[in-house]
């Protein structure tokens, strides 16, 4: 077989593999970290498909797949470190400003590519061999070294990454760390060959390089099912919590926030860390003094006390504010954990059930009742209270109880005190 064929079919094995885990990452979008890997993948495999248009391509057509291969290397480079930085938790809160901030540089290589005076590349000559277009000269500007010089820190910022998650992460984050890792050492290595010459122009070895990247990614997607099981890291975790977390140092510096704290705060968390209470100038004014109340009674190290609780309300919310000590190794207070957990609806029921036991409350003390036995008179039906003194029946009952009286007379007692007052009936016919 030719080997013009052999590098080709090898193109289109990598091609299947790439499309296979594109394929993979694009049905499990939604899982953390997923769409960087999408981009990781989709852009590897624009790469692999590039240098095998270059190859067939005649030379004007080449000198614009270049610039196209261009965008996909950084593309490819930048969303893996983005995958790789997410994944074991050495970035979890990216603006789209900040995204965006990431590709400024890659898309800027690659529209600097276009022209020979933007300062990319430059004196681009194309040759053939084994009926393949290859570059055969060119000349790199400053444009070039610095988009060189991104990829490069990011290639090795991503492969530190993955050796602390290895040395020290979790059994199944260094276990799926391997195939990540070879997926980002391969395209380095043979790049690495490419600049330095070591391997012939007629044959671009990036596609060997992004074979085993291939081989990566698939192994990683399916094999430890690199999106299917998360291993999910300190940062990802505190920030899916409903309560607001703070963390101060010993000098009252704040160490950290999660993302609910924050927004609570109204502010980005970036402009938290490093500052003390003192500094902030928090849009929620009440949000710092009771802050460093709860600071400031908080027990100390070791101490058996319950933390105590303070009240802090933001709108129309109520926060219950705890301050947790975590001591050092010499049992010295090395931070303080400020959680704000929401008790709105607590206090409400709380509020709900005072307020009805108040009017219960009241509502007892209006009634009262006569109990007991009561000395009365069998021929006046007066009453003795409690002195000795003996009152008629209505007027111990209205002092007795909440009873008024209204007097009148029944018929029979009308008949005694005014006989014939009320006229007899008259007989019926």
């Amino acid at each position: 077989m030719q080997p013009q064929v052999e590098y080709l079919l090898l193109i289109v094995v990598v091609l299947v593999l790439l499309g296979a885990t594109v394929g993979y990452a694009w049905r499990h979008r939604r899982a953390p970290g997923a769409l960087h890997f999408l981009a990781f993948s989709g852009a590897a495999w624009a790469w692999a498909f590039l240098v095998a248009a270059m190859a067939l391509a005649d030379p004007v057509s080449a000198r614009v797949l270049l610039s196209v291969k261009y965008l996909a290397i950084g593309l490819a480079t930048t969303s893996s470190f983005l995958f790789i930085a997410q994944r074991t938790g050495r970035l979890t809160r990216l603006s789209r400003w900040q995204l965006a901030a990431f590709f400024a540089i890659p898309v800027l290589g690659h529209v600097a590519s276009y022209r020979d005076d933007a300062g990319m590349v430059s004196n681009v000559s194309f040759g053939e061999a084994y009926e393949l277009t290859h570059v055969a000269a060119i000349s790199f500007g400053p444009v070039y070294w610095l988009f060189t010089g991104y990829a490069y820190a990011l290639i090795l910022s991503s492969i530190a990454f993955l050796l602390f998650s290895r040395r020290e992460g979790a059994s199944m984050a260094r276990v799926q760390a391997t195939p990540l890792l070879i997926g980002v050492v391969a395209p380095l290595a043979t790049n690495i060959l490419l600049i330095t010459g070591i391997a012939p122009r007629a044959f671009d070895p990036m596609p060997f390089g992004i074979a085993l990247t291939g081989i990566g990614l698939w192994w990683g997607a399916f094999r430890h099912r690199i999106l299917d099981l998360v291993p999910v890291a300190r940062q990802v975790l505190v920030d899916t919590l409903h309560e607001g977390i703070l963390i101060v140092d010993r000098e009252g510096r704040i160490l950290d926030v999660n993302q609910h704290f924050a927004s609570l705060a109204g502010v980005v968390p970036a402009r938290l860390v490093g500052m003390t209470l003192e500094q902030c100038r928090l849009p929620i004014g009440d949000m710092s003094d009771v802050l460093q109340r709860a600071l400031s009674a908080a027990p100390a190290s070791g101490a058996s006390d319950p933390p105590p609780r303070h009240a802090l309300e933001i709108g129309d919310r109520v926060f219950d504010v705890r301050v947790l000590t975590v001591a050092g190794r010499d049992a010295s207070a090395e931070a303080r954990i400020v959680v704000l957990q929401d008790v709105t609806e607590r206090q409400r029921w709380q509020d709900e059930q005072a307020r009805l036991i108040t009017e219960l409350q009241d509502a007892l003390g209006q009634v009262k009742t006569l109990t007991g036995l009561l000395p009365i008179c069998s021929g006046c039906k007066k009453i003795r209270d409690d002195v000795g003194d003996w009152q008629p029946l209505e007027v111990y009952i209205r002092d007795h109880s909440d009873a008024e009286f209204t007097h009148g007379m029944c018929p029979t007692c009308v008949e005694i005190w005014f006989p014939g007052f009320i006229e007899s009936p008259r007989p019926k016919r």
